[in-house]
C-alpha cells in the first residue's frame, strides 16, 4: 500500500468510528508473516448499519483474481463491498449508501 493509500485507509478508519460503526483492520502475524484472512481481503471491514462492510482502498480500480472473488463471496453472502481511490470518492458513496 502506498503511503498515500495508507493516510486515505487512517482517515476512513477515523471517520467510520466517530460516526459510531465498529472497524476492524486484517493484519499480518509478526513472527511467520502469514496473513490471518483469505487472500484479496479488503483493507477495511466494518459494520454500518447492521451490514458487514469491506472497504478495499486503492490508487486505482484494478483488482486481481483473488480480489474479484473475495468480492465476489462478500456481495453474494449479502455484504456491500467498495473500491475507493479517494477521501471524496468514499465520502459521496458513504452518503449514497447510508
Amino acid at each position: 500500500m502506498t503511503g498515500e493509500a495508507y493516510t486515505l485507509q487512517q482517515r476512513i478508519i477515523r471517520f467510520l468510528e466517530s460516526e459510531g460503526h465498529q472497524v476492524e483492520l486484517p493484519y499480518r502475524d509478526v513472527a511467520p508473516r502469514v496473513w490471518n484472512y483469505p487472500d484479496g481481503v479488503a483493507n477495511i471491514a466494518a459494520t454500518i448499519g447492521g451490514k458487514s462492510v469491506k472497504i478495499h482502498v486503492k490508487g486505482d480500480y484494478n483488482q486481481g483474481p483473488s480480489q474479484k472473488d473475495y468480492q465476489q463471496k462478500v456481495e453474494n453472502a449479502g455484504g456491500i463491498y467498495t473500491i475507493v481511490t479517494g477521501w471524496e470518492e468514499f465520502h459521496n458513496w458513504y452518503t449514497n449508501t447510508f
